[in-house]
């Protein structure tokens, strides 16, 4: 993204916005339900919202959903009067909530279509609904996170407010709220230097694998995706290898194994000199590639150097983890200070998201035609180890991410379940330039009850459908995606 700067007005207009939220959670008497749409963004503004409850001495209700279907489903076995919705359009939110004039209703979310969803659902002009985005203040969606405009309303409540730095640069990073460089933009460039002031965050610069705080260093480069080893990532004896060659010791005098944040700095360099010009020299890559690999760390100060949250890059994609595997309520208490029990089961869960990532790059290395172009579109199928939806979505995207799988067509991944097929689908930029969207098709596929659960956002889809159906829709999909393609030429 380029930079982003937000006149001064604006941003006065910002915390107007963040002081009115601040007065509506003030008149709340009673307990919150809160309502998070599952991602690292909204997770970490739960994180700050209930915070904010617990200082106004009220207890809150949280619960995850997936998309707006599993509200509805839900909200029924509830019995609130006050409701938060972290990440969800106001069309999304149970009409009989909004209809009812003694319950209050929060929405924040910084990717809000607020006017045309008010108008669409008749609460213009009702007391009991307060929102928060960036739309009505025509501040771009890509300035801030929804972590971010919790960040500003907490600032109402907390002297200390700064001390939420760390969680709304998680909401940025997820949104991928940065230049070239990796640094940050926006608003959140804000943030991060009001968390610098008040010494909560400190940025250094560094080498920017995942894995750098805790990893073994050849593990930490196994497992890199973001950016791409050619002949490393995947391949354990080859990282081994690399490293002796480079003269690096491994171990430390006591036997332990050493991280790549343990290095001297004469071996940084060593070893950013060599990885970089594996980049350059195999893969080709632009200076883009190199800024992922050296760029700026965001470190708590908050937190030990052995916690999973002091590194915030780091701490951002295990909650990405805990949400594609259904550990939100884990990450939650991690996010709001467990640093025992809880904390050493979120690494434990998470742990086996790095053997499997190893497993599939060794696979595509060995059997590039996993991925099967079909002309219209990319297919992936018949994946071993792949059993779990949650695990397969969050590896491709990485490996998209990483440009291993090229994003120039859509990207379809049937995964067998018990009863049903879920299908990820991977949108494809330059096709949504051209008004090409795999999503639409889903939805008119739906209408037609040939899928029975649809949810996802901009880039990434997840259906559901039975298995007898599973060619019919993959089939459907072709034909439309053939039908564009085919228009766009003519």
């Amino acid at each position: 993204m380029q930079s982003i700067d937000i006149p001064y007005e604006k941003y006065t207009e910002l915390m107007e916005g963040a002081k009115k939220i601040a007065k509506a959670f003030e008149t709340i008497k009673n307990n919150i339900s809160i309502f998070t749409l599952s991602n690292p963004d909204n997770l970490s503004a739960t994180g700050i919202i209930v915070n904010i409850v617990r200082k106004l001495e009220l207890g809150a209700h949280v619960s995850f959903f997936r998309d707006a279907e599993e509200v509805k489903r839900k909200q029924k076995k509830l019995s609130y009067s006050n409701y938060c919705f972290l990440g969800f359009e106001i069309s999304d939110i149970p009409k009989n909530i909004l209809k009812e004039k003694s319950s209050l209703v929060i929405v924040i979310n910084h990717k809000l279509k607020s006017q045309g969803n008010k108008k669409e659902t008749n609460t213009q002009e009702t007391d009991n609904l307060f929102v928060f985005s960036l739309e009505d203040i025509e501040i771009q969606q890509e300035a801030l996170s929804t972590t971010g405009l919790a960040y500003f309303i907490s600032a109402n409540f907390y002297e200390d407010y700064q001390k939420f730095a760390s969680l709304a640069i998680i909401g940025a990073l997820h949104n991928e709220q940065k230049d070239h460089k990796q640094e940050l933009i926006g608003l959140t460039k804000l943030i991060l230097d009001e968390g610098k002031e008040k010494n909560f965050i400190t940025l250094t610069k560094g080498t920017r694998i995942h894995g750098r705080e805790k990893q073994p260093i050849h593990l930490a480069l196994k497992y890199s995706l973001n950016p791409y080893f050619p002949g490393l990532t995947g391949n354990e004896k080859a990282c081994t290898s690399f490293i002796a060659k480079l003269g690096i010791p491994m171990r430390d005098t006591e036997g332990e194994w050493r991280t790549i944040s343990s290095l001297s700095k004469e071996e940084i360099t060593k070893l950013n000199d060599n990885l970089i010009s594996l980049l350059i020299e195999k893969q080709k890559q632009d200076i883009t590639e190199v800024y992922k690999l050296i760029g700026p760390i965001y470190l708590s100060n908050l937190e030990q150097k052995t916690s999973l949250a002091h590194n915030i890059e780091e701490f951002m994609w295990l909650i990405d983890g805990a949400c594609h595997l259904k550990k939100e309520s884990l990450a939650l208490a991690v996010i709001l200070g467990d640093r025992k029990n809880l904390h050493d089961q979120l690494s434990r869960e998470l742990q086996d998201y790095h053997g499997i990532t190893a497993d599939f790059v060794e696979q595509l290395e060995k059997k590039p035609e996993i991925v099967e172009d079909k002309g219209y579109y990319r297919l992936i199928k018949e994946i071993e180890h792949f059993d779990k939806t949650s695990v397969v979505s969050r590896i491709i995207k990485s490996l998209v991410d990483s440009s291993i799988i090229p994003i120039d067509k859509p990207i379809i991944v049937p995964i067998a379940n018990e009863d049903e097929i879920d299908i990820l689908i991977y949108e494809s930029p330059q096709l949504i330039e051209k008004g090409i969207q795999v999503y639409h098709i889903l939805q008119d596929l739906k209408k037609e009850k040939l899928i029975k659960r649809l949810s996802g956002d901009y880039n990434y889809i997840e259906a559901s459908v039975d298995k007898e159906n599973e060619t019919v829709v993959i089939k459907r999909i072709e034909n439309k995606l053939e039908y564009h393609f085919q228009g766009q030429k003519q």
